[in-house]
């Protein structure tokens, strides 16, 4: 569920849904000069922007529906595939930016140092190996509960 926007914040109107958000829970769209669309994950691309939720199911009903070229007014192109990039493009986002704090000296691997990060109130989220044990995964829950901040560090398995 979207959340509602402080005052403060501009809202966007998702052209599939109708309904407004926050920018932090929509994708803006643009229009390149071939009439492509393009996914602006950082909301730096010039142009009119047109936004949807940020969920593979709503982008795949914009380009179904074709509410891009209502959106923007214009004729539009939109791949087939324009999910599966917006999905791709935000996991190589999300890489790059582990890597920059793993450079940075911000990530911490291991059991035991995450367990003594967790301790002192320095996690900001957990992520947890694909391959890794069930128990792993709940005695680091078990500790994240244990300083208080279980409900308040994102946890991805």
């Amino acid at each position: 569920m979207a959340k509602p926007a402080r005052e403060d914040e501009t809202e966007r109107t998702c052209v599939v849904t109708r309904r407004a958000g926050s920018p932090d829970d929509l994708i803006r769209f643009v229009l390149a000069p071939d009439g492509t669309v393009t996914p602006d994950l950082k909301r730096k691309l010039p142009g009119r922007g047109v936004w949807v939720t940020a969920r593979a199911i709503e982008i795949a009903e914009a380009v179904k529906k074709r509410a891009f070229t209502r959106g923007f007014k214009a004729e539009a192109k939109a791949r087939a595939d324009l999910p599966a990039l917006v999905d791709a493009l935000l996991e190589r986002d999300c890489l790059q930016t582990l890597s920059l704090a793993n450079k940075a000296g911000a990530v911490v691997a291991g059991f035991a140092k995450i367990e003594t990060a967790i301790a002192k109130g320095n996690v900001a989220g957990l992520i947890h190996a694909r391959d890794g044990g069930a128990d792993g995964i709940r005695k680091l829950g078990q500790a994240l509960r244990r300083t208080g901040a279980g409900d308040e560090t994102p946890q991805i398995i």
